[in-house]
């Protein structure tokens, strides 16, 4: 599959730096809510239900944008719109300035969910589709192991908070660019691939 199918590829390299740009911040979050910006639980539980209701608005939305586009796309603007919910956590200093940060997560983390197994699905060769959903689990979960070390590890050798975050907005707008570049036709399968060569 990762020798024949570029296109299949790109839309995991685009997971895996996806995965990275909300993976490496993420250690750091508890570190500005409770340190820079001193949030009460009461606090954090308002932003916390904000969030749960936009997320849960938001699946019907991208459900409708996923018939009508593609299950590709709405996760290439998933990924887009991680950048605008790290922003706020690279310079905020009071927890009103965190509300972009859930709305946005909410938003995304719908298109997130409906698209991931339906772009997989769609990119897949027809004949190999539990192939390719246990190549893109298994890229996930080792993903999802390095990930927060590599903030953690950043943090410890002096790295400030701001550039990294900055660093997964940098992220984020890469793999929004590589799963732009998997959607692509001239990256299609090869006919060869496609009758089992």
């Amino acid at each position: 599959m990762l020798r024949h199918d570029r296109r299949f590829v790109l839309f995991l390299a685009g997971l895996v730096v996806f995965g990275l740009s909300s993976l490496i911040p993420n250690p750091l979050i508890p570190l500005v809510q409770a340190d820079r910006i001193h949030l009460s639980y009461e606090q954090l539980g308002w932003l916390s239900l904000l969030n749960g209701l936009t997320q849960a608005a938001s699946y019907f939305c991208w459900g409708r944008r996923i018939d009508r586009w593609g299950p590709a796309r709405c996760p290439q603007i998933a990924f887009a719109l991680i950048c605008v919910a790290l922003l706020p956590y690279a310079c905020a200093t009071r927890g009103w300035m965190l509300i972009p940060f859930f709305l946005a997560q909410g938003i995304s983390n719908a298109a997130i969910d409906l698209g991931f197994i339906s772009a997989a699905t769609q990119l897949a060769d027809p004949q190999r589709v539990s192939e390719y959903t246990a190549l893109q689990y298994t890229v996930i979960g080792v993903r999802g192991i390095v990930g927060p070390f590599i903030g953690v590890g950043l943090l410890a050798l002096g790295v400030p908070m701001t550039a990294i975050f900055l660093l997964g907005m940098t992220l984020a707008m890469a793999s929004a660019w590589l799963l732009g570049r998997a959607g692509r036709p001239g990256y299609a399968p090869s006919p060869a691939r496609t009758a089992g060569g």
